[in-house]
């Protein structure tokens, strides 16, 4: 009887397992359907995203190599890093400098967290990704030359991380942006251009040119990067966009005009920007807008 009352209690354990198995593969595709991009009121899209983002990130754990989830909580830390605190961090540089300085960090380290989800599930769903990356990345630090060729013809990557490879080559690029002062965080830059590369063979024309306005400003981050090349990245974004999403012309604004001393475009491309928040007020097209205002009013200190 004992041993009939153990073999019960291994059965009742089993099927918990199993029935918490399927609750958190459930959870997974609920939440990585139902981000917070939909949300149009700012305020509510911040105070919600804290619970959204902890829990998504919870059920991952459980689910390691759920794609879509991987990628919502990759995307969704990294939009929070970006509007909630690197963009606070700026407007309070030039009346707080110290609280500033904190909310740089504090950005710096969700963009490493973001990463860190984004790498582990492209590795779990692409075995020997991570250490191809790093091979490019050793091959681009012994030759400059050989770090403009772009990612070895024979890596493909598997259509199906195109999105998560985008999401964490993103929240990559950021961290590296605030780590200017740690050689051992900027020295991976090749290894964030080889992983933006690969998504766009795979898909060029993914997130209406998110991918490409991505490429464009890695581009002009790089040494010896050509501008022309970026140039057309930028182009190309802004075409895919199709008007519908102001994102490419804060892109290129900052990374492309505000590097080559265009004042002129600088001040189009967030003018349009301006006027696209008008008749949008999607949680994206207000951030952008409010970013889009924050680096006008800095004209003066720009150029």
């Amino acid at each position: 009887m004992r041993r009939n009352l153990t073999l019960i209690l291994t059965c009742l354990c089993l099927s918990a397992c199993s029935f918490q198995g399927l609750v958190n593969h459930q959870l997974a595709n609920q939440l990585s359907s139902e981000g917070l991009s939909s949300e149009d009121d700012v305020g509510l899209a911040h105070d919600a995203s804290a619970f959204y983002l902890k829990l998504s990130e919870a059920t991952l754990k459980s689910e390691p190599d759920h794609i879509a989830l991987a990628q919502s909580v990759t995307s969704g830390l990294t939009q929070y890093a970006y509007a909630f605190i690197a963009q606070v961090a700026d407007e309070l540089q030039s009346t707080d400098a110290e609280k500033s300085n904190q909310l740089r960090e504090r950005a710096k380290r969700m963009y490493a967290r973001a990463q860190a989800h984004g790498m582990k599930a492209l590795e779990l769903n692409q075995p020997g990704l991570t250490e191809a990356l790093i091979n490019a990345h050793q091959v681009g630090a012994k030759s400059s030359k050989a770090a403009t060729l772009g990612p070895n013809p024979a890596l493909k990557l598997d259509p199906r991380l195109v999105g998560l490879a985008y999401w964490s080559a993103a929240s990559w690029a950021a961290r590296i942006s605030l780590s200017t002062d740690e050689p051992e965080v900027v020295a991976d830059f090749p290894q964030v251009m080889t992983l933006a590369q690969l998504a766009y063979q795979s898909n060029a024309q993914f997130g209406n040119g998110s991918l490409a306005s991505l490429l464009g400003a890695l581009e002009m981050a790089r040494p010896g990067g050509s501008k022309a090349k970026a140039l057309n990245y930028f182009d190309q974004a802004i075409a895919l966009a199709k008007g519908q999403d102001s994102g490419p012309w804060v892109s290129k604004a900052e990374s492309y005009a505000l590097p080559m001393g265009d004042k002129t475009q600088f001040e189009s491309l967030l003018n349009q920007t301006l006027e696209f928040g008008k008749t949008h007020h999607d949680l994206t097209s207000q951030i952008m807008s409010a970013r889009a205002k924050w680096l006008l009013a800095q004209l003066d200190d720009l150029f």
